[in-house]
């Protein structure tokens, strides 16, 4: 598809002779905010909404579309077809103008309708900005009245048109609001000079560091890319190994300086301004051939000694080249022998395609977006950076320099502390592929995911429990039940349950963030983005069979704007400041319900409470360090809903009135709840209070009763005589629930 567009660029140029063919040099940081965005020439990148694909904006006379998104091949740096390269004014209120910089009356259009393609008028659009995660929105600056005559406000462009090939969108129009428009990065151009390499030639580097103006490429050889490695066992420091696929790695990145005399020196944004790559003389062998023991690495300029840090060029066919020690007389040049650059010489040496090297440009912006958003798509995750090393990765991404990404990669892929398996924590398990989080379905017999994560759903956490034998099973938090095995066949919408023994699961590790779950080679998937459940036999990255381990560090708990909530979880939690939570104990004898608080808000695991604050959200800390037993009381609890009988109590709030009230018709209690169960005890209860005084140690003192002399009022002030269920203030100044 590539090599046909290129060959419809040429042809164009053919049937436009009069347009002229600069080239031009692309800058390899991108705008992506319109802040940053000035008066310029640039080549602009369009990210579509959904699942289009990306592009660059192109302007074609033909077929009446003039604003299409076609790939573009700039790996050199250098673009020479005139219709990618736009002209951008900035006005004096800081909105924008696009002109093709070719054709002055070639421009960005101001008409509503996406069905116009943008050549329904023929006024310039006054465009304003707006930023978005990844890169920069437009919407007109004016109001804009579409082809039916009504006016439309609010329409941000997007990609329209008939769908092409790789489902690329082909132009440009006015359409929806905000969370359907495209998104643009902006490049800055100029008029290239000099070419006389297939690659662009950097300024050099001080001691401070690189220069403005330094072009960064993936360097290749044999269809492998060069990277420059640190502290790794499997790697001897003086090797510059080759790796078939791109490992967008710390030591990816290489620009070339010409010096005064006209050599090449070669640098790396990971080892810095100082080194270049260097290398002694190549060791011939008794035949006046080899040298592939000598393998070049980054040597500092000062400390070169017998060692060559300087490079003469021989430019081949194809934008190719080949590299040779400067004042090497014999034909010894740069090869790939046995996964690392060495040397090599024969009577071919010079044209030998292990020497051929081709380089590709590396878009710094659009590798420090994708870094960033892959770290924050899993922030957290087993595999991940922990909480330090992420903040560190972070900031060095915010440098938005070739070196503060070097840094950023080297911390995630090298001396960054990663996030471990913890076989004692409960995990949230996200789908890599579907996004779901694995739970159960609305009857809790069998495994579904939830399509979004809902952090106070107790019932979406796992622990992943070890075997002897290194398998593992997985332990479902609320129902206390281990999953069972998948079908031992390809399937979906499949029933998977759980049980008491369940079964044993291998778990298969893909690389550092992503796990699989797998028996007799079939593994747990999410089958589609309903959250069904099934097994397949085809795994891989990214996949549907693929999980993220996100730690379950916290729960979110929501208290209602009666001031109480009731919990029972099967972990224990640490609460908030401002939150208390208490056990009850009836007391036949003194007909009371007796609350007692749980000393510090550390609530063991399994043990019911009423927590007592403010209405809201509040979050609770999964408090792995408390191993204390449960708390026994006369609350019972459900982890997973239960029915009760309809002389249970449950909290409500009736009226002005919050208290423990029976059912009536008893009925299903939600999950994670508690409740009071009817018992003789529980039966002989006339009420419970909370205390305004006393020395905190217990947060309650003794209640009246309903032989006591004491005057109750309700909360609007007003005297009651014979109080009923709800909340009421005694005269000195108690609160007390009355539940019969």
């Amino acid at each position: 598809m590539k090599k046909l567009l290129l060959l419809l660029a040429g042809l164009l140029f053919a049937v436009l002779p009069s347009v002229a063919q600069t080239s031009y040099v692309v800058s390899s940081t991108g705008i992506t905010r319109g802040e940053d965005l000035t008066s310029g020439d640039y080549l602009i990148y369009v990210i579509p909404d959904g699942t289009k694909t990306p592009g660059y904006v192109h302007y074609s006379p033909t077929g009446g579309r003039h604003y299409l998104t076609y790939p573009l091949n700039i790996s050199s740096g250098i673009v020479s077809d005139p219709m990618y390269i736009w002209t951008v004014t900035k006005t004096p209120q800081n909105n924008f103008e696009v002109v093709l910089k070719s054709d002055p009356t070639k421009f960005w259009i101001d008409d509503v309708e996406w069905g116009q393609n943008m050549t329904g008028s023929q006024n310039k659009a006054v465009l304003i900005t707006e930023d978005s995660e990844q890169g920069i929105k437009f919407r007109p600056a004016e109001e804009m009245n579409n082809n039916n005559g009504t006016s439309a406000t609010n329409t941000y462009m997007n990609c329209n048109g008939p769908m092409g090939e790789n489902n690329a969108y082909t132009s440009l129009s006015y359409w929806g609001g905000s969370n359907d428009a495209a998104t643009f990065i902006f490049y800055k151009v100029e008029e290239a000079e000099n070419l006389e390499y297939p690659f662009l030639l950097s300024d050099a580097p001080n001691a401070d560091g690189f220069a403005e103006n330094t072009y960064w490429y993936y360097l290749t050889l044999r269809r492998m890319y060069a990277a420059y490695e640190e502290g790794k066992d499997s790697t001897p420091k003086d090797h510059i190994p080759l790796k078939s696929q791109n490992p967008n790695s710390y030591g990816s990145f290489w620009a070339f300086v010409k010096t005064e005399s006209g050599a090449i020196e070669i640098y790396n944004a990971a080892t810095g301004p100082k080194k270049v790559l260097a290398s002694d003389a190549p060791e011939v062998n008794g035949k006046g051939t080899g040298g592939d023991k000598t393998k070049p690495t980054m040597i500092d300029k000062e400390e070169l000694g017998t060692k060559t840090g300087a490079w003469s060029i021989k430019v081949g066919n194809d934008n190719t080249f080949y590299l040779k020690r400067e004042g090497q007389t014999e034909d010894y040049y740069l090869n790939e022998r046995s996964g690392t650059l060495a040397f090599w010489s024969n009577s071919l040496s010079k044209d030998d395609g292990g020497s051929q090297f081709s380089v590709s440009r590396v878009d710094i912006s659009q590798l420090i977006n994708s870094a960033s958003k892959a770290q924050k798509t899993v922030t957290g995750a087993v595999g991940t950076l922990d909480s330090e090393s992420y903040a560190d990765f972070t900031a060095a991404l915010n440098k938005g320099t070739a070196e503060g990404l070097s840094e950023a990669l080297k911390i995630r892929d090298l001396t960054g502390q990663k996030v471990t398996l913890n076989y004692d924590k409960f995990y949230r398990l996200k789908n890599v592929r579907r996004g779901g989080y694995l739970g159960l379905d609305e009857n809790n017999t069998y495994l579904k995911c939830a399509t979004s994560l809902n952090n106070s759903n107790a019932s979406l956490l796992w622990k992943i429990a070890q075997n002897d034998d290194n398998t593992v099973k997985l332990f479902h938090a609320n129902a206390q039940k281990n999953v069972e095995a998948v079908q031992q066949s390809a399937g979906v919408g499949l029933s998977i349950a759980l049980s008491e023994e369940g079964a044993n699961y291998n778990l298969k590790e893909w690389n550092a963030t992503q796990f699989g779950f797998y028996i007799n080679s079939f593994y747990l998937v999410q089958s589609n983005g309903n959250g069904a459940m099934g097994s397949w036999n085809e795994p891989g990255v990214g996949s549907d069979h693929a999980w993220y381990f996100m730690p379950a560090e916290d729960i979110e708990l929501s208290i209602s704007d009666a001031g109480y909530a009731t919990v029972k979880y099967p972990f224990p939690v640490q609460l908030p400041k401002g939150l208390t939570a208490y056990t009850g104990t009836a007391n036949a004898e003194k007909s009371k319900f007796m609350l007692e608080e749980v000393s510090g808000g550390a609530v063991p695991a399994n043990t019911p409470v009423v927590i007592q604050g403010t209405a809201g959200p509040h979050t609770l800390t999964i408090d792995y360090a408390n191993t204390a037993e449960k708390i026994s009381s006369d609350l019972s609890g459900s982890l997973l809903p239960i029915e009760i009988t309809p002389d249970d109590y449950i909290l409500a709030k009736n009226g002005e009135s919050v208290g423990f009230y029976k059912t009536t018709d008893g009925g299903t209690l939600a999950q994670n709840k508690a409740y009071i169960k009817s018992t003789p005890a529980i039966q002989a209860v006339r009420g419970f209070g909370f205390s305004t005084e006393g020395d905190g140690t217990t947060g309650i003192e003794n209640t009246v009763t309903e032989t006591e002399n004491e005057e109750y009022y309700d909360l609007q002030g007003r005297r009651v005589l014979n109080p009923t269920k709800g909340i009421y203030v005694t005269k000195s100044g108690k609160k007390v629930l009355f539940i019969k």
